[in-house]
This record gives structure tokens, sequence and C-alpha cells, in this order.
């Protein structure tokens, strides 16, 4: 029981903690995002010397279907840097994690958070290169056929084996203890305001930026830009209101 406990005690202390993770998704969402395709187009910069156009917003393409993101780089750079980028920000949250006591509520959520859109975004990533078995259209995909198949089942497992290792070195993090004190559901006024301005950020990109290959007439775009707005309505209400708390 003492390892739930100290697994409780890691990622949810209280439950205004776990509310509040649920309420900072939508900008979560399109923070790992705007890295991910972000992360293609600085790839891309670097290999073509030009920054190509990108949309870290979800729609719906007509060849490859769902898609949380895409950079429109035509090819260029190495396909998987997003991957790696996600990898070394879970390498360093894990050290973070394991070696800094970090004695703010707010500060140790944003970590945790941030940690964790790291290792979804990499385990959704790379969860068919388990097998090989992923689609040409996925970045996966493209790197199996540079490294083939046995490659990349070798460097999927590699990476999964790193992320689920958090279920054992997360025991010995301090932040696993019963510190700092719980914040409160009012407690979290600098992770609402950041929500806030990623939340705007995603919605000044879904509207700025046009192409000829993004449909925002599929209710996938419509949903994903209503609940961004709500979103930033939210954050805003709870961030004036934190100030009556005092």
């Amino acid at each position: 029981m003492r390892y739930f406990t100290r697994l409780r005690n890691f990622w949810f202390p209280d439950t205004a903690s776990l509310a509040w993770f649920f309420l900072c998704l939508p900008a979560l969402y399109f923070w790992q995002t705007f890295i991910h395709e972000g992360a293609h187009a600085i790839t891309a910069l670097f290999a073509t010397g030009d920054f190509p156009k990108f949309f870290p917003f979800p729609h719906v393409d007509a060849d490859a279907g769902f898609r949380n993101g895409v950079a429109f780089t035509g090819g260029a750079g190495f396909i998987a840097t997003p991957q790696f980028v996600a990898l070394a920000l879970i390498l360093t949250f894990t050290l973070v994690a394991i070696l800094v006591r970090v004695r703010s509520s707010e500060l140790r959520f944003a970590l945790r958070t941030w940690y964790f859109a790291a290792c979804v975004d990499l385990m959704y990533n790379s969860a068919k290169g388990l097998w090989g078995g992923s689609g040409p259209f996925a970045d996966w995909g493209k790197l199996t056929a540079e490294i083939g198949k046995p490659g990349i089942i070798v460097l999927s497992w590699v990476i999964w084996l790193v992320i689920l290792s958090h279920f054992i070195w997360f025991y010995y993090s301090p932040w696993a203890d019963d510190e700092p004190a719980p914040a409160g559901f009012m407690g979290f006024r600098w992770v609402s305001l950041t929500s806030g301005i990623l939340s705007l950020l995603a919605i000044i990109f879904a509207l700025a930026v046009s192409d000829d290959r993004l449909d925002k007439s599929h209710p996938v775009y419509i949903v994903a830009l209503v609940v961004q707005i709500l979103a930033v309505i939210g954050y805003a209400v709870y961030f004036g209101l934190s100030f009556r708390r005092q």
C-alpha cells in the first residue's frame, strides 16, 4: 500500500491537483502539439533555410485522416525530431523529479503535467512501432522506411521502457512525500494564467493559419475551437476570482 500512496502523492497529492489536471488539458494539448509541430518546422528550417507553415491544431486530412497538427515541411529534415525532443524532455523531467525537491505546488504541478504530455506524445507516436506497424503517414512509419522494421521495433521498446521506468523511479523521488502543503482549488492562479495564454494562442493559430489542405469546416476542427474558447473564458474567470480569495 505504501507504493500506491507514494504514487498518489507524486501525481495528485490532493483533490485540487486532480481537478486542475483535467481543467488544464485543453491548454496542455495545444502546448505539446505546438512543441511537436514546431520541432518539425525548426528541423525543416535548418535543412532548407526556410521556416515552413505549421498548424498545431486538430483537424482531419483528406489523405491522412485525423491529425493532431501538421507542419508543411515537404519532407525536409529528420522526420522523428519531435519524438527525440519528447524523449529529451522526459529524461530531463525524470532527473529533476529525482534530484530536486520542488517546494512550489504550482511549479511541481506544471512540471508533472508537462512530463505527462511528453510521455503521451511519445507513446502515441511510437506505439505501433512496438511491432513495426506504423502507417506511412506517421513520423514513426517514415522513420521505419529509413531504419527498417527491426530497428524501429528495438527503438520503440527502448523508448517505452524508459517511459515505464517511471513506475520504479518515482518511488525514490522527494515528490512522492506529502509535501508541499495542499494549495486548495483556488491556489492555482498562475496555472490558470499560463493555461489561458496557451489556449488563447491555440485560438490564434486556429484562426490565423490557412491552407487549402486544412478543412476548417470539419466538426473535429470546430469542436476543438469551441473547447479552446470555453477554456479561455473559464481560465480568465478563475484568474479573476483567485484575487477575491485574498
